[in-house]
């Protein structure tokens, strides 16, 4: 990947990765002013300011060499008829860290059927062959059953939080969280 430009769009069966753009606020409000979808976030809502301060923050991410980024953030689309399905992506654990939060949501009507498995196993691959990260982790709340399979499907393993890390992050005090370090990971692909 050349320093400052995003990466390639990541295919899959059904679904095409690509960075977000401007045009893709009102799919993104679909998901981010869903009720049902916010409801084991740790934010009960977001805001059309917030989605919109997103978008100009992806646009911006998108241009800094990875080295200097902390996030990747991609717009699953389907292919058959680019549809925003999914919002993913990778933030750094802190500056210039080799590990990554994995997140993702998925919009309504399309849950259930597999995208979010399909574009996160994209974004892990991405992680540790584009990336170079040496972890992976993502969370969920104890009630979101769904995002926990989600974790399993694509291999991460169940991990304890640490209290300073709750007292750090106070909101997802209690979440489940998995994780997948590159060793396994490779292992896993022999």
């Amino acid at each position: 990947m050349t320093a400052g430009a995003a990466p390639a769009p990541l295919l899959m069966p059904r679904l095409r990765l690509r960075p977000f753009a401007g045009p893709d606020f009102a799919a993104l409000r679909r998901i981010d002013g869903d009720p049902e979808v916010l409801r084991y976030r740790s934010r009960p809502e977001i805001t059309p300011a917030a989605t919109l301060a997103f978008l100009v923050q992806a646009d911006h991410d998108a241009l800094k060499p990875a080295a200097d980024r902390r996030q990747w953030a991609f717009a699953g689309v389907r292919q058959a008829d680019d549809a925003l399905l999914v919002q993913i992506g990778l933030t750094r654990a802190r500056d210039g860290a080799d590990e990554a939060f994995l997140w993702y949501s998925t919009r309504r009507d399309a849950w259930g059927k597999g995208y979010a498995a399909e574009a996160a196993a994209a974004v892990l691959v991405f992680g540790f062959e584009a990336l170079g990260l040496r972890r992976l982790f993502a969370e969920c709340h104890p009630d979101n059953r769904a995002s926990l399979r989600v974790m399993q499907k694509i291999g991460l393993l169940p991990e304890a939080h640490t209290p300073a890390e709750d007292a750090r992050w106070p909101e997802r005090a209690g979440f489940l969280r998995c994780a997948l370090s590159r060793d396994q990971w490779a292992a896993r692909a022999r």
